[in-house]
């Protein structure tokens, strides 16, 4: 199956000279200042971009920084501000968001452990919903001011949705039930609450890469027409900076490596991305469409959990990969020095030295964790494996401040290894071998027995042992949560209430979205019909 795609390659400057680097670095130092600037703006009046899409944020900044940057620049420099504030916003509309708490759980420990005894208090869950009240307070906290009412009123009249029409006179109905002046109250009280947190520091903008596009008729890539010349080629852009309408870096070319030149010019606008690197070098990004092979779902699975502790990847069939841990303490050594100058003093700045080496340490180890992904694939296509189930990790923030014998806390090495991006480059590197990659929700696989269904977090006996507290079903912590991963894919029943089929439409599944409490009662659901079915057909 082939669908249409997009695929880069890196072009990296040889011998550039140290006026041309430093015109580009200049530049790119300008570039984050007019970010910088306009990401203190966005942070002053969060509540007026919330609900922006990405045209009306661009058109609406246009007029600030139209004279500042080139036209070359200003879409690519806006786009950039927009998704680094996507996280922030949709933390404050998942804040401003009003549910009426309908259920309290006491939770209570199951077994004896090393400070509390069967049966102490271990905690409150609670289960929440969504009311008409709540969606009416939700909606004044996001755009209640002294004028709603007559724009409801408007809105209600103008209307020809029947949904949109009911929602904005169920609003109506509560604001006169309830009385204006007292919902807003409630409204503003959360408002400024939230506004005040995410308000506290702008985004700030550090890196020296930036993107634009190139508006030459000729090909932004060409060959160096002097041939007794020691460069190969050359990158040529439009600039429009210091009096300059074209950027030539010269490039190191390969033609096995990069094939036909033309493959990377689209018409009179091409966009690129230029990286500055360590030693005065430039590395240049650029894109071109074409076909890709999409392998599809076959019946042979395999469960596949991510974590940081023993391994990096654990198959359900015994299978794992391991990444550098000489590498990752040598790593942690050096971002503990820097947290020691930090603390020592507050104002303290990387220097360029040990910026390079920490940058440098990064890409061994993810270069290395690369290359065990490849032997993991070709093992996989020995035994016949064709698809590869992970748990979706995406925006997996795990708050442990728990340390190893580094002095490295969990959440650290977490960041350190791209956890939550590293199914993504198992599928890169996966569809070259032929097998298709599925995602889960990441609930309670390491909770959950296999063999009855329990789900506790008492189960977990340690990190590395799973013990079950209603069967005494005893397994390898990662290789049972391994188990229930697959599990989510092979059972008809949890597939289909738990997932659906993902975008690229080759077969493969992605996870629903769902509340964490919904895929727990799915389970439980699950193991009742599991064991109704066993009462009825003993055998089975």
């Amino acid at each position: 199956m082939k669908i249409q795609s997009r695929y880069s390659k890196s072009f990296y400057s040889d011998r550039l000279s140290d006026t041309k680097y430093q015109e580009i670095y200049v530049f790119a130092v300008y570039l984050n200042k007019i970010k910088n600037e306009i990401s203190k703006e966005v942070n002053s009046n969060l509540l007026f971009y919330l609900d922006m899409s990405k045209f009306e944020f661009q058109k609406y900044l246009l007029q600030e920084i139209k004279n500042k940057v080139h036209s070359n620049f200003v879409k690519q420099l806006l786009d950039d501000i927009y998704i680094a504030y996507q996280n922030k916003f949709d933390g404050i509309n998942r804040k401003l968001k009003f549910e009426q708490i309908c259920d309290y759980q006491i939770l209570l420990y199951k077994r004896k452990t090393k400070n509390h005894k069967i049966g102490d208090f271990k905690g409150i869950s609670k289960k929440t919903k969504t009311t008409e009240l709540s969606a009416t307070l939700t909606y004044l906290a996001r755009y209640g001011n002294e004028n709603i009412i007559p724009y409801l009123l408007e809105k209600f009249v103008k209307e020809t949705d029947e949904k949109k029409e009911k929602f904005y006179a169920t609003i109506l109905d509560h604001i006169y039930k309830y009385g204006f002046g007292r919902l807003m109250k409630l409204a503003l009280s959360r408002r400024e609450r939230v506004i005040k947190h995410y308000s506290k520091y702008p985004i700030n903008f550090t890196s020296l890469t930036f993107r634009g596009r190139s508006r030459l008729t000729s090909d932004i890539v060409s060959y160096n027409e002097n041939f007794n010349s020691c460069i190969k080629a050359f990158i040529n852009v439009s600039w429009s900076i210091n009096n300059r309408k074209k950027l030539t870096i010269p490039v190191k070319y390969s033609k096995d490596f990069y094939k036909d030149m033309k493959r990377y010019t689209n018409s009179t606008d091409t966009s690129y991305t230029l990286c500055l690197e360590e030693n005065n070098q430039i590395r240049m990004i650029l894109s071109y469409a074409d076909n890709r092979e999409m392998p599809e779902n076959k019946s042979n699975f395999v469960g596949i959990d991510i974590n940081s502790k023993h391994n990096l990847f654990q198959c359900n069939n015994g299978d794992t990969i391991d990444y550098d841990r000489k590498l990752v303490e040598t790593l942690s050594k050096e971002l503990l020095k820097i947290d020691k100058c930090k603390k020592r003093n507050k104002d303290y700045e990387i220097g360029k030295r040990r910026s390079h080496k920490i940058k440098h340490l990064e890409r061994e180890l993810h270069s290395k964790i690369r290359e065990e992904i490849v032997k993991l694939c070709k093992r996989f296509n020995s035994q016949g494996i064709d698809h590869a189930i992970f748990e979706n990790l995406t925006g997996f923030e795990e708050k442990c401040f728990c340390k190893d014998e580094n002095d490295l806390n969990y959440n650290r090495r977490i960041k350190l290894l791209k956890l939550s991006s590293l199914k993504d480059e198992f599928e890169h590197i996966a569809r070259k071998y032929v097998i298709a990659v599925s995602l889960v929700h990441s609930c309670y696989t390491s909770q959950t027995c296999p063999k009855c269904g329990c789900i506790d977090s008492e189960n977990r006996k340690s990190q590395e042992e799973f013990e079950c507290i209603e069967c005494g079903y005893i397994a390898n912590a990662d290789i049972n949560a391994s188990e229930n991963i697959k599990e989510r894919v092979v059972s008809t029943v949890l597939r289909n209430e738990l997932l659906k089929n993902s975008k690229l439409d080759n077969g493969t599944f992605e996870p629903k979205k769902l509340k964490r409490e919904k895929v727990k009662e799915v389970l439980l659901s699950f193991r009742y019909n599991l064991e109704k079915d066993k009462e009825i057909n003993p055998s089975t």
